[in-house]
């Protein structure tokens, strides 16, 4: 009953990415309650170059992590009203919900506690409100433009409409607390982002097409500045910059080979002094035939191109960064293996290339310049 209730925007948003909004192996408790999980065993090597302005005397480093996840969803008795929640390891975690093998006291594996807790709300015929802490709600095909293990607290909306023969046409927007500043001047002078997106949803001659709009509006309730990340040379008082994303994707079949093939453009209006490094982009390509699938993508991230909030970086951290927490000013490439064991089993093998960027500022969040990192990376997911 829940997926029925997220319709529309929602489900292609989750489908596409490759995201299922709840595992096939869900557990129905009752005539309203479904409960959920899934397991990661991660194997990490990483290794990078310490001629690039590093102090460090250390160049390599293996990790063995874990990760569990564990959630449900109720269908109340208004059909239009459910509520859903999951747990998760390393919650203490802002950009990673992994545990890191460590058996000291000082270990992360302590740290399993709330990571979603909402309600939603369906209107209309096609229409979704949700409200608390909830998964990135709108389309992406990476993590770039918001780091999936984020969960935002807030409110999301989305609308689809229908166009016959022409798709469908999906409005959506999101309003999300960054810090909650407490007693203010007034109210609503809290850190924020206002979130929007349009995308359309098309199938033409059996080729399937997405392309989609999205802008993220940072918001300075206190006017103090806490945007600017170390080492900007904007200046301006209360920066509140914004960030767009344009997308476009491709999915057809070729005989019995599944393709996709899909692109991101990346920019904001930060201002930098000289090249204002406030672009990027992301080519990616995908082919699946029976349990084998095979994936590459390229990246080309300035660093003021995706979404910040001081030295915190919104974006992915699949990419190893020296600073800490989600990547931004490099150049890099991913390639990933997968293979399916069955329908709740499988596992695959990526590699990342990357360097950063040479003119890289932002000493605290952007990768250091010219320094090149390599991560070999192994995982086995089980859902549940």
């Amino acid at each position: 009953m829940f997926k029925k209730l997220i319709a529309g925007f929602f489900v292609m948003a989750l489908a596409l990415t490759g995201a299922p909004i709840m595992s096939d192996a869900a557990v129905q408790v009752g005539d309203n309650l479904k409960l959920f999980g899934d397991f990661r065993m991660r194997f990490e090597f990483d290794y990078r170059n310490l001629e690039a302005g590093n102090t460090s005397t250390s160049d390599s480093r293996e990790r063995p992590r874990v990760r569990l996840r564990f959630g449900g969803k109720y269908q109340t008795s208004m059909d239009n009203v459910a509520f859903g929640f999951r747990l998760a390891t390393a919650t203490n975690s802002v950009n990673s919900p992994h545990d890191t093998f460590q058996t000291a006291v000082t270990g992360d594996n302590t740290n399993f506690g709330l990571d979603r807790a909402y309600a939603t709300v369906k209107f209309l015929e096609s229409g979704i409100l949700i409200v608390g802490k909830q998964g990135y709600p709108l389309f992406q095909q990476t993590e770039v433009m918001w780091d999936e293990d984020i969960q935002p607290e807030g409110f999301a909306a989305a609308y689809t409409a229908s166009l016959g023969d022409a798709g469908s046409l999906t409005a959506a927007a999101a309003y999300y607390y960054l810090v909650n500043n407490s007693w203010a001047d007034g109210f609503f002078d809290n850190d924020t982002l206002t979130a929007w997106q349009v995308a359309h949803k098309g199938k033409f001659n059996g080729i399937g097409t997405v392309v989609a709009v999205t802008g993220i509006h940072a918001g300075d309730g206190d006017d103090d500045g806490d945007f600017a990340p170390t080492g900007s040379t904007n200046t301006a008082a209360s920066p509140e910059p914004a960030f767009y994303q344009v997308s476009g994707q491709v999915n057809f079949k070729f005989n019995e080979i599944k393709i996709r093939v899909g692109g991101d453009y990346h920019f904001s209006d930060w201002t930098e002094t000289g090249d204002d490094h406030d672009t990027g982009y992301v080519f990616h390509g995908r082919v699946r035939t029976g349990p084998y699938g095979i994936r590459y993508y390229y990246y080309d991230i300035e660093e003021a191109s995706v979404p910040f909030y001081g030295n915190n970086s919104l974006s992915q951290d699949n990419f190893p960064n020296s600073q800490g927490g989600g990547l931004t000013g490099f150049e890099g490439h991913r390639i990933q293996f997968d293979y399916k064991f069955a329908k709740d089993v499988n596992a695959d093998f990526r590699i990342y290339l990357q360097e950063g960027k040479s003119d890289n500022r932002f000493t605290s969040m952007a990768e250091v310049a010219t320094r090149e990192i390599n991560r070999y990376q192994i995982n086995f997911n089980v859902k549940f």
